[in-house]
């Protein structure tokens, strides 16, 4: 269950990160398209007739600039041409900078949840092996025990008696 858990998180993590990725990208080529002088832009430097080339290159192109400054990449073949995209560029590498540190934050978080969550359920086990242990409890009711306690299903063991003592379990 803790898995399951876990990976929701990390694609709610992803989905905002998308998005922001995307929203960045649309942006950016909002700015190149709106540019009086467009041959003089981030994508006009690189497909001259941007605005006749399908809707797939052009948006391609502006999440491709996105990721790969959001990444610090910066391969360098898509950059700012001009003082507007030059201060886009300088506010979204800031936000950038908050947002890694929200991602890593955030990843870091969920490792250390996951080992809590972890050392709690073996902390559970020992403890339970350490009570059969003291009550002499068969090793085929200590194995049933820990198979359903591992697969997550409610178990109650009956009242047993040996050694002419009843005892509840679990």
């Amino acid at each position: 269950m803790t898995f399951f858990l876990l990976s929701e998180d990390c694609v709610k993590l992803l989905q905002v990160t998308l998005f922001l990725v995307h929203c960045a990208g649309c942006l950016y080529y909002l700015i190149a398209d709106r540019y009086p002088h467009r041959e003089k832009t981030w994508i006009g430097a690189v497909i001259p007739d941007f605005q006749e080339a399908s809707l797939w290159i052009r948006y391609t192109s502006s999440v491709y600039w996105s990721i790969t400054t959001m990444t610090t990449v910066g391969y360098g073949d898509m950059h700012a041409q001009n003082t507007v995209e030059m201060i886009f560029n300088i506010f979204y590498m800031l936000f950038n900078l908050g947002l890694t540190a929200y991602l890593i934050g955030n990843m870091t978080n969920l490792v250390v949840e996951g080992t809590r969550r972890t050392m709690e359920f073996v902390r559970i086990l020992i403890t339970n092996l350490h009570v059969f242990v003291e009550l002499h409890v068969p090793t085929s009711l200590i194995t049933l025990f820990f198979f359903n306690f591992c697969r997550g299903t409610a178990f109650v063991l009956p009242p047993i008696s040996w050694a002419g003592t009843t005892c509840r379990l679990g």
